[in-house]
């Protein structure tokens, strides 16, 4: 064998070794780099993969929009001019414009018969006011009870019951010491005990109501009364104004005025 391919068979060698000490050189660098100072594992950082295709929601508020209409588009007005973007519906063919609302209440109109809830605020209240109603229904017995009639309470006349409620009604509606003594008082007593069963009391409205009848009625009378012949001068008009000791503020107006007696009388 030559020099020459003894230099060359030695070079070759020197060249493989240098190759497998780098290669064992790299692999204990990556098993050391893969334990820690305390010669435990380190961590694997795992990179998050995103996923490409979004999960579609079942309760989504737009679903029964996205199945009746076509997707939103440019759509020209009446002169050509460029509009809003427009909705296609799928089953009528008519262009509404792309608003959630809008497109929903289209639905609620013209398609009532669809497998969707309606999203709208006021159908979304008037279903959770059902459910509330039936959950009342099954919690209680209301449905199936009756209220009893009112019985009313009768209170047999005595002379002390009858002072006793007579101080009291004194007391607590700031009546008048004078007022047991009233005509008035008396006659509406009287008319309450020839009752056989009982008095029906009118109430705040019904009181009101009967004393602006009787204003009226007394007005139209004080108007034909003016009319005639037999009043001809002028009217002459008085009025009064103060205040009770329970702070109750009135106002009393006085006319006067001068009626010819009619050749009959």
């Amino acid at each position: 064998m030559s020099k020459h391919a003894i230099s060359l068979f030695i070079l070759l060698l020197t060249i493989s070794f240098s190759e497998a000490k780098k290669a064992r050189f790299d692999t204990k660098a990556q098993e050391k780099a893969a334990y820690n100072e305390d010669g435990f594992l380190v961590d694997i950082v795992v990179q998050e993969i995103k996923p490409t295709v979004q999960a579609i929601d079942p309760t989504n508020a737009c679903k029964d929009v996205d199945h009746f209409f076509a997707p939103a588009e440019k759509h020209l007005g009446r002169q050509g001019e460029p509009s809003k973007k427009h909705n296609k519906c799928l089953q009528c063919k008519e262009w509404i414009i792309s608003d959630i609302t809008n497109l929903q209440r289209h639905i609620e109109t013209k398609h009532l018969k669809n497998n969707f809830e309606s999203k709208l605020r006021g159908d979304i209240n008037e279903r959770k006011a059902s459910l509330e109603t039936i959950k009342l229904e099954q919690k209680t017995l209301d449905t199936h009870l009756q209220d009893m009639p009112k019985e009313e309470r009768v209170i047999h006349y005595s002379e002390l019951v009858f002072k006793w409620i007579a101080m009291e009604w004194l007391a607590e509606t700031d009546q008048p010491i004078g007022a047991l003594e009233h005509p008035a008082f008396h006659c509406m007593i009287q008319v309450a005990a020839q009752a056989t069963n009982s008095v029906k009391i009118p109430n705040q409205k019904a009181a009101c109501k009967e004393i602006l009848e009787r204003f009226y009625e007394q007005m139209a009378g004080l108007k034909a009364r003016f009319a005639c012949d037999t009043v001809t001068g002028e009217i002459s008009l008085t009025c009064d104004a103060w205040q009770a000791s329970n702070l109750d503020a009135y106002f009393a107006v006085t006319g006067h005025f001068i009626e010819k007696q009619s050749d009959a009388s």
